[in-house]
């Protein structure tokens, strides 16, 4: 048995366990677009996308408490420039949201200015708020046959629609990180 009496190794422990600590607990909660696609429907440009949503056990609660928990999705229709960076020929934002009425033991989600869904368990409304079906992009938006593009999408989760004493923890703990990493993918015609 090794006992540690200097406070510099003492330290030195410490900060080892509590890194391996966090580090068991960091795959426990993620936020992912597995994957993204541009289509045309009835003549125009649709995104269609499947995100996988792992709350935080601290996310969780919160909806259990009836507070909504918001992401805003970003699409971004970008031409590659040469020289400069790239240009944007068109950006939208969605609002996804979730939330838990306790009076109805029910979660309902809100997917842009789409009609509010209802379901019972948390994992069939998380599955379904993740399935992102014909967005429309800009009907006057042509791409023309002899260039590429990059489209990117993007999942921030909106702390600032917390409540007001709930958003400092928001942003200092990790369990409240629930925003993706940036999806790309290239058109080419």
């Amino acid at each position: 048995m090794v006992l540690v009496h200097h406070p510099t190794m003492k330290l030195l422990l410490i900060i080892i366990l509590l890194s391996l600590t966090a580090l068991s607990h960091a795959n426990d909660f993620k936020v992912i677009i597995r994957q993204a696609n541009l289509q045309t429907l009835d003549n125009q440009l649709v995104v269609n996308a499947q995100i996988d949503f792992q709350l935080s056990h601290i996310a969780k609660q919160a909806l259990q408490s009836s507070i909504p928990l918001v992401w805003n999705i970003q699409i971004k229709l970008n031409k590659p420039r040469r020289y400069l960076w790239d240009e944007t020929l068109f950006k939208k934002h969605i609002r996804l949201k979730i939330r838990y009425h306790s009076l109805l033991k029910r979660y309902q989600i809100h997917q842009g200015s789409a009609e509010v869904e209802s379901y019972s368990q948390l994992s069939t409304a998380l599955q379904r708020l993740g399935q992102i079906t014909a967005i429309k992009l800009n009907p006057n938006l042509v791409l023309p046959i002899t260039s590429n593009y990059k489209m990117s999408m993007t999942l921030y989760f909106d702390k600032e629609a917390l409540p007001l004493p709930l958003r400092p923890e928001a942003y200092f703990k990790a369990a409240w990180s629930l925003s993706s990493k940036t999806y790309s993918w290239r058109l080419t015609k």
